[in-house]
């Protein structure tokens, strides 16, 4: 008896514009790039967790190593634009510019609407994307997804976790020194390019060197991250009590008052929004 399988159906990935890739080829990127050689280029990407749940927007900035990752409902080209308007609007628009002249990505179905990335609602051009046609040609972007699978081992789930937890290891893994920056981290690198106040505005903030963790169990790490700023995207929501009974501040610190947006993990609402935007310190843990 001859055994025969039944075909198994494919879902078709939605692709918002077919002729996408026209104008926008590797060779494009690479003439473009040649013409124009002290643009700094982004790449971009998607890391994938359970097939159908959440994935991760990968932002890799090739001048300084650092990577931004954004965790999304569903792995469409509207989640993606809908990430690159949140930056738009925090950034503002010089900054982003200057943050975001070349997009390099692959040809995945969730980036077929580059005109959304390039262009803002008024039709105004705000950078230029390009689609590789190997992954060796973002290979940077591609070594660094090795950090986030050290702590998100490849099959993981990522539908349990919110934004704050991706915001903690990308701080982590942006902390990291590496040889190749000359014993330096790509946080540092970044905040001398392009100075200190921008990785702040967007969740990412520098931890110790002792602290750093790159395991599993950095997402279950007690390290808090603070906030200078306000963080809409992550959806943060904090209280005073949970901050006060883990974390004890540093001499000569005032007293937080209630409501502040203190740290990512303690839970504080982010509607009382003010203080601590001003003020940059260190404090010590006891835990």
């Amino acid at each position: 008896r001859k055994v025969r399988y039944k075909v198994r159906k494919r879902k078709p990935s939605v692709r918002v514009d077919k002729q996408c890739h026209l104008g926008r080829t590797y060779e494009d990127f690479l003439e473009y790039t040649a013409a124009n050689p002290d643009v700094p280029i982004v790449e971009i990407d998607s890391v994938e967790g359970r097939k159908g749940g959440k994935v991760l927007l990968t932002v890799f900035f090739r001048n300084s190593t650092l990577m931004l990752a954004f965790l999304r409902d569903r792995n469409t080209a509207r989640s993606v634009t809908e990430v690159f308007e949140w930056l738009y609007e925090t950034l503002g628009h010089e900054q982003y510019c200057r943050l975001f002249p070349i997009i390099l990505t692959d040809r995945g179905s969730e980036f077929t609407d580059p005109v959304s990335i390039e262009c803002t609602e008024l039709g105004e051009v705000r950078s230029r994307v390009f689609y590789c046609n190997r992954s060796d040609q973002k290979g940077s972007c591609e070594v660094t997804h090795e950090f986030i699978r050290r702590i998100l081992p490849k099959g993981t789930s990522f539908d349990h976790l919110q934004q704050s937890d991706i915001l903690l290891m990308m701080s982590h893994i942006n902390s990291y020194t590496r040889k190749k920056l000359n014993n330096q981290s790509a946080h540092r690198l970044f905040s001398f390019l392009y100075g200190d106040t921008i990785l702040p505005s967007l969740g990412i903030q520098e931890i110790p060197a002792n602290d750093i963790n790159l395991t599993p169990d950095c997402s279950k790490s007690k390290i808090k991250l603070l906030l200078f700023g306000i963080y809409p995207y992550a959806g943060v929501e904090v209280t005073f009590a949970n901050f006060a009974k883990t974390l004890r501040p540093p001499l000569g610190m005032p007293i937080f008052r209630r409501g502040c947006p203190i740290c990512l993990y303690a839970n504080i609402p982010a509607d009382n929004i003010q203080f601590l935007c001003k003020i940059k310190f260190r404090f010590r843990h006891c835990l």
